[in-house]
């Protein structure tokens, strides 16, 4: 019945229907009853109801949004902050690669530097478009040293290997290409 009387409100006008429940209060036998309760319900706002549920429902919305942003937002901020610590200690440990390399004498690195030409030299044939995969299983076996020191402290000897890996790497691909150079003139 209520629903039929919530057709008929939206249909009539709230000016009618109380004009009606007027009527019907002022000739009822009973003192109240339910022509009064519904025009008091009339004069509190009937057929309200609807706009309520969809203000609520758009502010119930308005918090989902709000929460879902404030998630989003501390999301990025772990992720701001793990990456200042990857930065961080990307930092300690080019700090440590300059230290090692500080302490390898000259002539030690001139070593490395001839034996990783005459590897170079040795694989050239065998090397052609196969440079970028030695530097790649370089700074992998880098990165898994850099992992390593992480957990526990990293021996000079594991990163002085790291680093003559790296060279090698490097001077392998140099040599790649003089060579490439020297037979293209």
């Amino acid at each position: 019945m209520l629903a039929s009387i919530d057709a008929y409100l939206k249909t009539h006008g709230k000016s009618y229907v109380a004009a009606e429940l007027e009527y019907a209060t002022h000739n009822s036998t009973k003192n109240g009853g339910f022509p009064a309760f519904l025009k008091r319900s009339l004069e509190n706002g009937w057929g309200t109801e609807d706009l309520k549920v969809r203000q609520a429902a758009q502010k119930e919305q308005r918090i989902l949004e709000r929460r879902q942003k404030e998630r989003d937002l501390e999301a990025l901020r772990a992720e701001q902050e793990l990456l200042a610590d990857i930065e961080k200690w990307d930092r300690k440990i080019d700090q440590k690669v300059q230290e090692t390399l500080e302490c390898i004498s000259p002539t030690e690195l001139n070593r490395f530097k001839t034996d990783a030409w005459e590897q170079a030299e040795k694989k050239t044939p065998s090397l052609k478009g196969q440079t970028s995969q030695v530097l790649a299983a370089a700074k992998e076996k880098l990165s898994t040293l850099v992992m390593t020191a992480k957990y526990s402290k990293l021996a000079d000897a594991d990163l002085k290997e790291a680093i003559e890996t790296i060279e090698r790497a490097a001077e392998v691909k140099k040599g790649a290409k003089v060579i490439r150079l020297r037979k293209k003139a």
